[in-house]
């Protein structure tokens, strides 16, 4: 029996996959506050981190327990908590020393969780961190132990540090504190959101380049000066432990620190350095440490760039020595540059295809680009993580000496940010892949292992180029899809967006009245987890803002500065009101300013996309009402046997008009429930406008095409009491009424008297605050329709 290759990196393998096997099964515990959310308690716990800022203080206390007897029930094991300290504390601001045991009373909430597909869950990432809830208005009661020395030394360090940063760097400092002492808090937005585009967001990380440049470099100076061997490797170890504590402690530091201790392992013990085992080693701390960080991106992200540098970029570079040596007239000297310089354009290259499935699934996204912006990017890093750090230590002790050689830094950002600017004026800079299926990701690393393997087997070094091809396309291969209908959760507003069997996308709205940041939490990331970088229609059924917000939030100044941040928009359609011009003239405006063409619809006008079509019930032309919810586009989409109509915030007025004009009446159907031909001169439309394929067009006679049975509603007005009336839901008798609104809004929507009369007209009321966003997907030509919620599966 042959004996095992690396047993001790094995062994550590088949641990963390078994332990990341468990906690993929089993999801950190969902504690939930209930109704005690928002009630004032008196706890205590350890402080392990805080954060001092102009936005104002923050504790992070783990071993929590609450003193209120009303709290008892919400004991839990290891429990963690973030308190965000009143501004002005009696003890003149200062926070309790990290270590520390303290009381601590505030008002207890709990953390906001995603409720779209794509959405940040706030609640999942601060429990895999170990805190379960906040406390705002937080007041330190008492301190019941002092702190740790260390820790708080430590943290002491860091924020002079930070003051010297400032000086030293001057406009820099956000960027450079963020580099050496991991302090991104303080982090233009602007120049973070370009470098998260662009590609090259890694660089703020502290990572294993931090730890190498520290460690080795420390480790080879003490040879230098003749130190024992058992002091070059623990002096090192221990400067690394503290720098990693005094940086926040973030995965990619643990990794990182824990394979270079192993590094200094070997070298103490006189042993080959292995990087595999090394890496897995750091997998199973960090699994013992905190086993939910193996759900986390920055755990995936850490550990797959060391499989791409260390095991992928090798099997790529395989054979390229002896394909160079048959090249004629090259020089020894020239191929052995040509050879380093491939080798380290394949090395970057490996690291972003390594990683892509991870940014994807987490991040939705790529930045087509990155891999050659970090050629030029990550040989300047070593030089800038050291002229930084010389920089600021000079700094501490003679300021202009540090001032000078900052000068060296600005110019390297100064390069970087060229660089990235650059790169986002190119073709398909940033484009919107979407969440790949655990499928795609499963064959993209069989295909990646493949390659692995056949640097044993010596084939066509070609080969591996072609295969690695394949595995990019299984990534971009989308299977196909119905067409979707998504009921967004954006709070007290609408937003919905309709994706076609053909590929065609619609939004109808998008703004809330209670999220101040829409369109960068919630539409955004929705869009391009779906892999939708284009919407071809935009339907604003009123400019209100709880129907808008996300929308000219895209179309900021501050978002379209940074190019491929937003989703394009192909047509954005408006009521034809009076008085629309005057009541949208920033929408119209921006939307001009964006490229995007202004449509004005009408009742009668129809927009046919192949196999659905979409037909406009309000407002009639030049529709005069002051109030906009009275003029509110009313749209009903089409799909063979299934119909949905979408009411905006029209008025009770307005639904009697659409009665009136009978424009919802049932029309003929064939046998088999698709749809006759009935309207006035054989079924043909008029058409009124087009370009770019769009086909408006205007029903002869005005009827509708509709088997009698609606099978969704889109309840006018978030539920008021207002709209939705008796003889209007008798009319359509809806299946399914979905109800868009806030959680516990001031308005009290829905209204009870709305949920009445749906519950008489025979539907079944869906609303966002308790299943979140409401898929429906409609098959079989409108013969099939699933719907389910993405908080609560619907029975």
């Amino acid at each position: 029996m042959m004996p095992m290759r690396r047993p001790l990196c094995t062994y550590c393998l088949f641990f963390a996959a078994v332990m990341f096997v468990i906690v993929l099964c089993v999801p950190p515990p969902a504690f939930s506050l209930g109704g005690w959310a928002g009630e004032e308690t008196v706890l205590q716990g350890s402080v392990t981190q805080k954060e001092e800022s102009e936005k104002g203080q923050v504790l992070y206390l783990t071993d929590v327990t609450f003193c209120d007897g009303d709290f008892q029930h919400l004991q839990i094991e290891n429990m963690g908590v973030i308190c965000y300290m009143e501004s002005n504390e009696e003890s003149g601001g200062d926070l309790p020393a990290l270590g520390s045991y303290v009381q601590i009373s505030g008002t207890v909430q709990e953390f906001s969780m995603a409720t779209n597909p794509g959405e940040f869950d706030m609640k999942e990432y601060y429990q895999i961190s170990g805190y379960h809830f906040r406390v705002v208005g937080g007041k330190t009661d008492a301190l019941l132990s002092e702190g740790s020395p260390w820790k708080e030394g430590l943290y002491r360090l860091r924020k002079y540090l930070e003051k010297q940063a400032d000086a030293v760097f001057g406009e820099a400092s956000s960027v450079l504190s963020a580099m050496l002492l991991g302090d991104k808090k303080g982090m233009d937005a602007e120049i973070k959101e370009l470098y998260q585009v662009a590609g090259i967001a890694h660089v703020l990380a502290i990572s294993g380049l931090h730890v190498s440049i520290l460690g080795v470099g420390l480790y080879k100076l003490l040879q230098r000066l003749a130190m024992p061997v058992w002091a070059c490797s623990f002096i090192p170890l221990g400067l690394l432990v503290c720098y990693a504590q005094m940086t926040g402690v973030s995965v990619s530091t643990v990794r990182a620190v824990t394979m270079f201790g192993f590094f200094l392992c070997a070298k103490y013990f006189r042993r080959t350095y292995d990087l595999l085992t090394a890496m897995s080693v750091a997998a199973v701390a960090i699994s013992l440490w905190n086993p939910y960080h193996l759900r986390s991106s920055a755990f995936w992200l850490s550990f797959m760039a060391v499989v791409g540098i260390s095991v992928f970029a090798p099997a790529l570079t395989e054979g390229l020595e002896q394909k160079l040596n048959r090249l004629a007239g090259l020089s020894k000297k020239t191929r052995m540059r040509v050879l380093a310089g491939l080798k380290s354009l394949i090395t970057t290259f490996a690291v972003s295809i390594f990683t892509m499935p991870i940014v994807l699934l987490f991040f939705y996204e790529l930045p087509l680009y990155g891999f050659l912006l970090n050629l030029f990017v990550v040989p300047l890093m070593t030089f800038l993580f050291i002229a930084a750090l010389v920089a600021l230590l000079l700094g501490c002790i003679w300021l202009p000496a540090g001032q000078w050689i900052a000068g060296i830094c600005s110019g390297i950002l100064w390069f970087y940010e060229i660089l990235c600017r650059s790169s986002l004026l190119l073709p398909f800079q940033n484009g919107a892949w979407g969440k790949p299926a655990p499928m795609a990701i499963a064959g993209f690393y069989l295909l990646t292992a493949w390659i692995i393997y056949e640097k044993k087997i010596k084939h066509s070094y070609w080969s591996k180029w072609v295969i690695l091809l394949c595995a990019i396309c299984i990534l971009g291969i989308k299977a196909p899809a119905p067409l979707t209908m998504t009921f967004l959760d954006v709070g007290q507003g609408d937003g919905i967006c309709i994706e076609t069997a053909e590929g065609y996308v619609c939004m109808i709205d998008g703004g809330s009245s209670d999220k101040d940041l829409l369109w960068e939490y919630q539409l955004e990331p929705f869009l391009k987890s779906r892999g939708i970088s284009r919407v071809d229609y935009w339907f604003v059924t009123h400019p209100d803002a709880d129907h808008c917000s996300g929308l000219l939030q895209m179309w900021e100044p501050a978002v379209a500065e940074v190019p491929g941040k937003g989703i394009s928009v192909g047509c954005l359609v408006l009521p034809d009101a009076a008085s629309i011009r005057e009541d949208a003239a920033d929408l119209i405006r921006l939307a001009e300013a964006n490229g995007t063409e202004v449509v004005y619809l009408s009742s009668g006008e129809a927009l046919y996309l192949d196999e659905i079509y979409l037909y406009c019930h309000h407002p009639e032309t030049g529709n005069s009402a002051e109030d906009k919810n009275a003029y509110s586009l009313v749209l009903s989409l089409h799909y063979g046997a299934f119909d949905v109509l979408f009411t905006g915030d029209v008025t009770a007025e307005g639904e009697g008009e659409i009665l009136r004009r009978g424009s919802l009446a049932s029309e003929v159907m064939d046998g088999g429930g698709m749809v006759s031909e009935v309207m006035d001169g054989g079924g043909m439309v008029s058409e009124v406008m087009g370009g770019d394929g769009m086909a408006f067009g205007v029903m002869d006679g005005g009827g509708m095409v509709s088997d009698g049975t609606w099978e969704i509603l889109k309840v006018a007005h978030h539920g008021s009491r207002f709209s939705s009336t008796e003889s209007f839901l008798q009319e359509i008798s809806p299946m399914l009424a979905v109800v868009s609104c806030g959680a516990g809004n001031s308005y009290g929507h829905p209204h009870d008297e709305t949920l009445q009369r749906l519950h008489a007209a025979g539907s079944t009321i869906l609303t966002t605050p308790e299943y979140g966003a409401i898929v429906v997907e409609v098959r079989r030509e409108g013969r099939e329709m699933t719907v389910y919620g993405y908080l609560e599966s619907l029975e």
